[in-house]
């Protein structure tokens, strides 16, 4: 199961670096513009996807909400650019050391969040890990439209395109 995990960290940096390379391309006023997706920007999107990452390593790691680390100075597409690489590069870290218990372990978080607050999920950490992967893929969608709404023509991003091109 950890190869399937290593294979998902790996497109999941690759198919982050394509989407960021197209939002550098922009000019710098329309990662910012309000253009209807859920998150209203991409930039707001991809800001998202960052931070509940850098959450759920934490909490998958022993860490509590209480004491999430504070988010990095994230306040243009050049330093969230710098944040992504660091927080791919940490999954990719903690994807390589996990082991079959590790994964199969219980995990249960209780959510602070409307309209979920006070729900509690209990399962395995392999179904937390995947749901951090399914995550980013839904917003990387949301941040591709974006992209599309912005005139630009955004990379393919499916898994298939990564090994076609060799990647």
């Amino acid at each position: 199961m950890q190869r399937h995990f290593l294979e998902l960290a790996d497109y999941n940096r690759w198919a982050n670096r394509r989407l960021y390379r197209d939002a550098a391309a922009l000019p710098p006023e329309a990662s910012v513009r309000d253009v209807g997706v859920y998150f209203a920007s991409l930039f707001a999107t991809l800001e998202h996807i960052l931070k509940v990452d850098r959450a759920w390593l934490h909490l998958l790691d022993g860490g509590a909400l209480a004491d999430l680390p504070p988010m990095p100075d994230v306040g243009d597409l050049a330093r969230l650019t710098v944040a992504r690489e660091a927080t791919d590069a940490a999954l990719i870290v903690r994807v390589e050391s996990v082991d079959e218990a590790w994964l199969e372990s219980g995990f249960a978080f209780s959510s602070t969040l409307e309209p979920w607050r006070g729900l509690t999920y209990r399962g395995s950490r392999a179904a937390m890990l995947m749901h951090v992967f399914n995550h980013q893929t839904h917003h990387r969608g949301q941040a591709h439209s974006a992209l599309s709404l912005l005139g630009a023509a955004p990379s393919a991003l499916d898994i298939l395109v990564k090994g076609m091109l060799g990647e």
